[in-house]
């Protein structure tokens, strides 16, 4: 992908560059930043990898050594595998890992574990009654799921 002057110019103009990070104004997008270059969307920080160190492997997105999504400081901003930098969010502690009702895709409140739990129903018919699958509700009653309740 190249920029034209007109794109550069813009990505600058958003940019506060500090002693530190250097925060792109850009649009937000998530915790991100946004703007148009090279007539497509793209992240801020995704653009200045490209500015500064040429185009993204293949097989790799650019990641942030200093935890900063907004951040397009050249030195602050690499290129690693998706397991790298899940790796790097775990040894860095930024990985929250989110239990039962506190999980966007959990299906189950924690009440409704232990319903299932304490009932003498089949396990096929309480997959049905919960809208789940039979290996959610087996996993539930032999403890493997939800082990914190």
């Amino acid at each position: 992908m190249t920029f034209s002057t007109s794109d550069l110019k813009r990505f600058w103009e958003a940019v506060a560059v500090g002693d530190e990070c250097w925060i792109s104004r850009a649009t937000p997008s998530g915790i991100y930043a946004r703007l148009t270059m090279g007539g497509k969307q793209i992240l801020a920080h995704v653009a200045s990898y490209i500015i500064h160190h040429g185009p993204v492997p293949e097989g790799k997105k650019v990641c942030h050594k200093c935890d900063t999504p907004r951040c397009v400081r050249p030195d602050h901003i690499e290129a690693k595998t998706n397991s790298q930098n899940m790796m790097d969010m775990v040894a860095r502690g930024r990985h929250k890992l989110l239990l039962g009702p506190k999980n966007n895709f959990s299906k189950l409140t924690d009440e409704q574990v232990i319903e299932i739990r304490r009932s003498a129903k089949t396990t096929r018919d309480l997959a049905k009654e919960y809208s789940v699958t039979f290996q959610c509700v087996w996993r539930i009653r032999k403890g493997i799921a939800r082990k914190y309740l």
